[in-house]
């Protein structure tokens, strides 16, 4: 599920922004690319540094994730060259293997609310900042 856009055009743009994010980080996972380069022109800030770490730690470990994410966002916040979303990430059937065979211990978490910034950057949205998750959600 994407949730539903809102029906501003700025708003809309952010939320198309986000979904695209998790696309190309979804993709990006799956071949523990750090330098993949349709996640890195969507990220930006401390969100692009924790995100290449964390693509960087994969390779070098000889694993990739694999599955699906199932997220829910709903833009808070749309204004001038700041926005804010809010989300309902459910990364449980996501996994991390190595040659073929599941990681231990590395199935995602189930559904958590998270918040997100994103910036206007050069007129595109980029995620810069995921929050951490908090309490579970619907």
């Amino acid at each position: 599920m994407r949730g539903t856009p809102p029906t501003d055009a700025v708003g809309a743009a952010v939320h198309r922004a986000y979904v695209e994010f998790w696309q190309a980080d979804v993709a990006a996972l799956a071949r523990s690319d750090p330098g993949w380069r349709p996640l890195l022109q969507r990220v930006t800030g401390s969100q692009r540094r924790d995100t290449v770490a964390l693509l960087t730690k994969n390779r070098r470990a000889g694993q990739v994730v694999t599955g699906r994410i199932t997220i829910q966002p709903t833009v808070l916040l749309a204004r001038g060259s700041v926005a804010r979303v809010s989300d309902c990430l459910d990364l449980s059937k996501t996994v991390a293997t190595h040659d073929g065979e599941a990681v231990p211990g590395s199935r995602g978490r189930g559904a958590s609310g998270t918040s997100r910034r994103s910036r206007l950057v050069s007129g595109r949205w980029l995620v810069s900042d995921i929050g951490r998750n908090t309490a579970a959600c619907a």
